[in-house]
């Protein structure tokens, strides 16, 4: 096997080093051609004496943000930063797992789409899932079917290097969607993509209950199939249907957190106005420009949503 560096794995880490601690010292994702650079997005968390001192006897380099710049940004940072031919992006609270070179250096593509391979923490117990029917969307399948019900992101997507820096990295307007609409401009600009059946790291799925990101995730998908509405008319139907389902769900979901945040602040004599105001607020300006979107009786329906959250 060549000495130079073939892949770079980037590790985007924001107040998530006890994950981390789980397997980096791990041996067996390590080796000769591989580079391991961990970017944290929290100056004001640094990383832990031990998990540094193991970085630095496995040759991983610890860069630490200068300010919360975002996920997507980060990544673009790390790109820039890799030395290999090819780039990985591992997400703070996923297990990578070893990666076979030689397949890479062997075959011609752009693109590596890996097997999906969940997990769950279980009392920091990592425990294998399947997927859940809640990540398989009817507009990725309309748009990327040949990858079947895996779900485009860092878990199973390994690009060229230079092929990110062509389609100018990652774009932090589809935050928490920049996965799907990287592939998407790597799919439209012709860019070969082959599957490979083993994953590359295992994903940690979340208890959605306990999750407060489904506003910039919600709202990065919007932009997504904004964008997706705009390209592929032929499939309109198919993609408004596809959103109001998911936005029916998330944000009655976010309704319920809301809910949650009375309850507590009531408990500790708190005014909620301000909090609840900054939970909401947002997302109801962005409900009002989802009209290429959404039809009229969906907006109906997550108005009275957010309603009954607030009760």
């Amino acid at each position: 096997m060549t000495k130079k560096i073939v892949l770079t794995r980037i590790v985007t880490c924001y107040k998530q080093w006890d994950r981390i601690a789980m397997w980096i010292s791990d041996d067996g994702i390590y080796g000769l051609g591989i580079e391991w650079i961990i970017l944290n997005d929290c100056p004001e968390d640094p990383c832990p004496k031990g998990i540094k001192e193991l970085a630095e006897d496995k040759g991983v380099r610890i860069i630490d943000a200068p300010t919360n710049v975002g996920r997507s940004n980060l990544r673009n940072f790390g790109i820039e930063e890799a030395k290999g031919e090819w780039v990985d992006n591992i997400d703070g609270d996923d297990i990578p797992l070893p990666i076979d070179l030689e397949k890479i250096i062997l075959k011609d593509s752009d693109i590596y789409y890996y097997k999906f391979s969940p997990h769950r923490l279980n009392k920091e117990q990592v425990v294998s899932v399947s997927i859940p029917e809640s990540m398989i969307s009817d507009y990725q399948k309309i748009i990327f079917p040949q990858y079947g019900i895996n779900y485009p992101m860092p878990a199973n997507l390994l690009y060229r290097r230079n092929v990110i820096l062509a389609l100018k990295g990652y774009d932090a307007r589809f935050e928490a969607n920049e996965d799907n609409h990287l592939l998407w401009k790597a799919y439209v600009a012709g860019f070969q993509v082959q599957l490979v059946e083993e994953p590359k790291q295992s994903y940690c799925i979340h208890d959605e209950n306990a999750k407060a990101e489904s506003y910039y995730s919600t709202v990065g998908r919007i932009k997504f199939c904004e964008l997706l509405l705009n390209r592929h008319p032929e499939h309109e139907n198919t993609i408004r249907i596809a959103m109001e389902q998911y936005l029916l769900k998330h944000l009655v979901t976010t309704a319920m957190l809301a809910k949650e945040i009375l309850k507590q602040n009531e408990e500790l004599g708190i005014k909620s106005s301000r909090k609840i105001l900054r939970v909401f607020g947002p997302v109801s300006r962005d409900i009002c420009l989802l009209s290429k979107v959404l039809s009229f009786g969906t907006r109906v329906k997550l108005s009275v949503s957010y309603l009954l959250g607030l009760r």
